[in-house]
């Protein structure tokens, strides 16, 4: 199983919110081929290298979304961070144990909903998660991966091998373009209150903190 993520906003002083998003793609979904097919088609008619979603219209925006929403092939959770709200600010100190400290939080969901959907397979199955490179600075590879095993065995009762974390060129992979589209969509809404874009993901579990799971 691959879980793809992506990030918008920062851990730093500037703005108020930073939101962590994590794609979803079925088991039965042919690995995203429709997916992968909606980003290539759409980055081929408009001539880009790949899909940025910052870098889009609206109307841009609104085209992939309706042509994502059309299958229930996929489905995303995210976090949200109001940075206002944290009270504990010494945990801007240090970004890394920030970023995966609040990944935790929706990756646990997440999980738990694969293991009881049957979506993980048998126990030896391995997870994998695919961060977009640009984020490198917000944690750690290896950290992450020790971080998630930890948590996994001594606190969460859900039975899988091994955790696999990697860093990628967005280029290269098709769905962490569509990872990057939600996340901005996601930062948005909570930053605008508009829903018009929002409404258009299949968003199964989403959290802001501090703790306020909202679906």
């Amino acid at each position: 199983m691959i879980i793809y993520v992506d990030e918008s906003g920062n851990l730093g002083k500037q703005g108020r919110y930073f939101s962590v998003a994590a794609l979803v793609v079925r088991r039965d979904s042919k690995k995203g081929k429709r997916l992968k097919n909606i980003v290539k088609k759409f980055t081929v008619q408009n001539k880009l290298d790949e899909i940025k979603g910052k870098d889009l219209t609206l109307p841009e925006r609104q085209e992939i979304l309706h042509k994502l929403s059309k299958k229930n092939d996929h489905w995303f959770g995210y976090i949200c961070l109001d940075k206002e709200a944290l009270e504990n600010k010494e945990l801007f100190n240090n970004q890394a144990i920030l970023f995966n400290y609040l990944f935790q939080f929706i990756f646990k969901k997440i999980i738990s909903q694969l293991h009881r959907s049957g979506e993980l397979g048998n126990e030896i199955d391995d997870i994998q998660i695919i961060i977009d490179e640009r984020n490198i600075k917000q944690g750690n590879g290896k950290y992450i991966e020790d971080y998630l095993r930890t948590k996994v065995l001594s606190e969460w009762d859900i039975p899988f091998s091994k955790i696999f974390v990697s860093y990628r060129n967005s280029k290269t992979i098709k769905l962490l373009q569509i990872a990057d589209l939600a996340s901005g969509v996601i930062h948005n809404r909570h930053k605008t209150g508009k829903t018009h874009e929002y409404n258009f993901l299949n968003i199964k579990y989403s959290i802001r903190f501090p703790h306020k799971i909202l679906n």
